[in-house]
């Protein structure tokens, strides 16, 4: 058969190297019960596993529901990410990545009724459960158990980053923001967007698992990749600060938070790009003398958890940043 050429609703999934869970996310969408047409489109990102095998079997047994992107050379998560919205044909979009799931059969149904109901709503999302891949372990309700904070608006979500569960969202397709391919995190960006040009509105109901510590790019151990990640959605926050005019309070307190976070390991990458900005933002605001004691009072906290080559290398970081400093003001 072939696919919906009108679906209500589009399913965005972007998958890459997700043998072991894609099955269950494509389940959660097969599982949904609703009196109006579906669609799933996969935006599989040229696995090196069996990923693509397993996308291709579902594609061949439910053709009038899923549409399996082309396969071509390996884009990178946003890249795929917008090239799957793009392919999205519904009147309302949901997303799920290949490595969560659904868990209630009438969630498109409760959330798409919602917004049929309340045209001045653009998004509608839910709670979650969270499920440590690594130790089998489960976050029952992460919002109402209080795991996570929501934000409520716009000036919470850039200055907290929120996770928001995208993994629940539906929204009107013909509000879908413009993303730019240098995104580190492009569901932060969007939501962004969202909270300007919308109304959202929050459903307590648990509807699907957020998986952590299986490889995407927010979920990322510590390391050089989660430092990419970290300053990339920094990036983020920089260019929305610009793109709404963000008050000059809020813009600081971002700036001030994250260049203290991020100074001290781009020493360790000797990113000296980030260390030379950074630098410069300390000194223009005279911030200096408070930024060392800030990062000196953080070093001490571990170092009482951490064994004496790990002090040594905090010492160094110390030292480092400190000489980084005298060098920019002399």
């Amino acid at each position: 058969m072939s696919p919906i050429q009108d679906p209500m609703v589009s399913v965005c999934m972007i998958t890459y190297n997700h043998e072991k869970y894609i099955s269950q996310a494509i389940e959660g969408v097969l599982m949904q019960k609703a009196d109006f047409s579906i669609e799933l489109v996969i935006g599989e990102d040229c696995s090196t596993d069996n990923t693509r095998t397993i996308c291709e079997q579902y594609a061949n047994h439910h053709s009038d529901i899923i549409r399996l992107l082309p396969k071509e050379k390996n884009m990178g998560m946003i890249p795929n990410l917008i090239r799957t919205f793009q392919a999205c044909r519904g009147k309302y979009l949901a997303f799920c990545e290949g490595d969560d799931y659904w868990i209630n059969a009438n969630k498109l149904h409760i959330e798409v009724d919602f917004l049929e109901g309340n045209p001045d709503y653009g998004l509608v999302y839910t709670d979650v459960d969270r499920k440590f891949e690594t130790y089998q372990k489960y976050q029952k309700s992460i919002f109402g158990n209080k795991y996570k904070e929501r934000s409520l608006n716009f000036e919470e979500h850039l200055i907290n980053k929120s996770y928001l569960a995208p993994l629940t969202w539906v929204f009107r397709r013909e509000l879908l923001p413009s993303l730019n391919e240098s995104y580190s995190d492009g569901t932060f960006a969007l939501m962004l967007d969202f909270f300007k040009i919308t109304k959202i509105h929050y459903m307590d109901i648990v509807t699907g698992v957020y998986r952590t510590s299986v490889g995407s790019a927010s979920k990322l151990p510590k390391g050089r990749g989660s430092y990419c990640y970290e300053k990339g959605v920094f990036r983020i926050q920089q260019k929305y600060i610009e793109k709404y005019k963000v008050t000059k309070d809020i813009s600081f307190q971002i700036e001030y938070e994250n260049y203290l976070k991020l100074f001290e390991i781009a020493i360790e990458y000797n990113d000296y790009s980030f260390i030379n900005e950074a630098s410069k933002f300390f000194i223009d605001n005279n911030l200096v003398s408070e930024a060392i004691v800030a990062m000196v009072q953080k070093k001490s906290r571990e170092i009482r958890r951490l064994n004496s080559l790990k002090i040594v290398r905090i010492a160094r970081s110390i030292s480092t940043a400190i000489h980084w400093f005298k060098r920019q003001i002399s």
